[in-house]
C-alpha cells in the first residue's frame, strides 16, 4: 500500500502544475533581463577626461567593447521603437476599423503589447545613454532631458 501525500502537498503540486504554462512563458523575458543587467554591471565606468567639460565622453574615448554595446543597444532600441509604432497603428485599427471598445479584450491585449514594446524601447535607450555617459547618473538623470530618449 502506498502512502498518500498530505492535502497541502497535493494542492501545492496542483497549483504548480496549473501555473507552469504562465511561468514557463515568462522565462525568456527573465533570462533576457538577467543577462542585460549582467552586461550593464560588467561595463566599466567611463569617466570623462579632466580637460573636457562635457558630461558625456567623446566617441573616441569609448573602449572598443563599449562602442559595440552602444551600437547594439541603439539598434535594438530603434527596432523596439519601430515595433511599438506598428503595434500602436494596429491598436488604432482594432479600435477604429474593427469597432471594438476601448476596454474590450482585443483592445486591452494590443495596449499591453504597446506598453511592453515601449518599455523595452526606454530600457534599451537608457542602456545606450549609460554607455555614452559612463553611467554617472541614474534613471532620473536620463529622463531629465528629452533628447536622451532617442539612442545615439
Amino acid at each position: 500500500m502506498t502512502e498518500r501525500q498530505p492535502r497541502s502537498g497535493r494542492l501545492g503540486r496542483a497549483a504548480l502544475w496549473l501555473a507552469f504554462p504562465f511561468v514557463y512563458a515568462l522565462r525568456p523575458g527573465f533570462r533576457t533581463a538577467r543577462e542585460g543587467m549582467r552586461i550593464l554591471r560588467d561595463v566599466p565606468t567611463i569617466s570623462p577626461r579632466e580637460e573636457v567639460p562635457t558630461a558625456a565622453p567623446t566617441e573616441e574615448a569609448l573602449p572598443p567593447h563599449a562602442e559595440a554595446i552602444r551600437r547594439r543597444t541603439r539598434q535594438i532600441a530603434r527596432f523596439y521603437a519601430a515595433l511599438c509604432i506598428l503595434a500602436t497603428v494596429w491598436w488604432a485599427k482594432v479600435l477604429i476599423i474593427a469597432g471594438h471598445r476601448l476596454l474590450s479584450p482585443p483592445s486591452v491585449e494590443m495596449l499591453a503589447v504597446v506598453i511592453v514594446l515601449g518599455g523595452q524601447f526606454v530600457i534599451q535607450s537608457f542602456a545606450n545613454w549609460q554607455i555614452r555617459t559612463g553611467g554617472q547618473t541614474g534613471f532620473s538623470g536620463f529622463l531629465a532631458e528629452g533628447r536622451n530618449i532617442w539612442p545615439r
